[in-house]
């Protein structure tokens, strides 16, 4: 932060900077560029617009677009919060897996219900990595069978219903 108030320039500014010296350094004018991909964040979005701006001042006709798995990430959240049927599927996604990444006993015995291939733990998806639900998802998946024996055997009190198991797997 100290270095951006002494240059007086954003973050944004920077990247942009840094970016157009690398095209500098490799003869890219703004003429030749269709368009510019970065991250979803603020200070990307913020960036984007300044490789429009500047691409116009140049001639040229650069478009920016957000990453599109991030978009997709953007999506996905807005399907788990507007509608009363998948609501609370993700906050359930999230108990199960606190459920085994707080009970080492608990972990151990869906490990040891593995007993084809290599036995996999459940992955928390974390806000930061835009592909992280669909690996949460995609595993939960993958574990479902086990989930079942171990909720059979009275080892596990916060499985899916059956409504949002559907819910998931429509939306991996």
């Amino acid at each position: 932060l100290g270095l951006y108030e002494k240059t007086g320039r954003s973050r944004a500014q920077d990247c942009v900077g840094y970016a157009e010296q690398q095209m500098d350094d490799y003869g890219l004018p703004y003429s030749h560029m269709t368009a510019v991909v970065t991250d979803t964040e603020a200070t990307m979005v913020a960036a984007g617009r300044l490789f429009v701006e500047h691409s116009r001042n140049a001639h040229g006709d650069t478009a920016w677009h957000g990453c599109i798995d991030h978009q997709l990430e953007l999506v996905t959240g807005i399907a788990f919060t507007d509608d009363a049927e998948t609501l609370g599927t993700m906050s359930a996604c999230h108990a199960m897996i606190n459920f085994f990444n707080s009970s080492s006993q608990a972990m151990g015995k869906l490990l040891s219900k593995q007993q084809v291939g290599r036995a996999v733990r459940p992955i928390q998806d974390v806000v930061t990595r835009w592909w992280s639900t669909y690996s949460m998802i995609e595993r939960l998946l993958r574990l479902k069978p086990y989930l079942a024996l171990l909720e059979e055997e009275g080892d596990l009190e916060c499985n899916l219903t059956n409504s949002q198991w559907h819910i998931i797997t429509n939306l991996k």
